[in-house]
């Protein structure tokens, strides 16, 4: 029986390891979009909603879960969906703010 608790522990150990491991790649990619928004200010963004090119990955949805990021982002808009892999986001002109 201690040997199933030991191993268990372990286990849990690796998965927060794990996680924790994920949460620092995560910040890390959060920082340096906001930093490129921020310097380059692009005029359009394509996001591709693939991970990998085969999962689903809501990308603009991760991004607008950080509200600096949110921010950023709100000075874009998505033109009309047209069904294809990649969305497109465009600076918006003065008069659209």
């Amino acid at each position: 029986m201690k040997e199933h608790r030991s191993l268990s522990r372990e286990k849990t150990s690796d998965a927060e390891g794990e996680r924790a491991r994920l949460d620092s790649i995560i910040d890390f990619e959060r920082r340096h979009l906001l930093a490129d928004l921020r310097a380059g200010r692009p005029d359009v963004i394509l996001v591709d909603t693939r991970l990998l090119s085969a999962v689903p990955f809501d990308w603009l949805a991760w991004a607008r879960s950080d509200p600096e990021l949110q921010a950023e982002l709100s000075r874009y808009r998505e033109l009309e969906d047209a069904g294809g892999r990649v969305r497109i986001l465009v600076a918006r002109s003065g008069s659209e703010r």
